[in-house]
Order: structure tokens, then sequence, then C-alpha cells
């Protein structure tokens, strides 16, 4: 886990650090209550790798584009 810490005009410094998963990087802010990369689902983003090649994937509601990113990285024919 690599910290990076961002100021923005010298009046809000943000905490930001990577996640690498799956051989992919997530800068993820731990500004506000959600971080929007959620742990829980590292086993579902392996899934989708596993399961999208040559498949059209959509990931509706996204936020850090997770399982986008895993369908991609997994060979899909499409991701939106």
């Amino acid at each position: 886990v690599h910290l990076l810490f961002y100021c923005k005009y010298h009046l809000k410094c943000q905490l930001t650090f990577q996640v690498k998963e799956n051989g992919i990087y997530y800068t993820v802010s731990l500004d506000g209550q959600k971080t929007g990369f959620y742990a829980d689902q590292r086993e579902s983003r392996s899934l989708v790798t596993k399961i999208s090649k040559n498949h059209r994937v959509l990931d509706l509601c996204c936020y850090s584009g997770g399982f986008a990113l895993n369908a991609a990285s997994g060979g899909a024919a499409a991701v939106v």
C-alpha cells in the first residue's frame, strides 16, 4: 500500500492510497465515510476476470470501475 498526500490550494489535504489487486492498481481516497473500493468484493472481481473473455460487459453503478477493469483484464470483447 502506497500512501499519497495531496493538498489542493493549501486549503484541504486529501489522503489517498494505491491498492493493487489482480494486477490492477486503484487509487482510493480516505476523504469521506466510504472509499468506493470494497475489499469484500475481491473474489467477485476475480471471478469476473475469469468469465468475461469474449463477452460484452456492462459495469452498472460503478464508482472505482473494479468490475469493468477486471472484465477488460480478462479479455472482454467490450466493456461499458
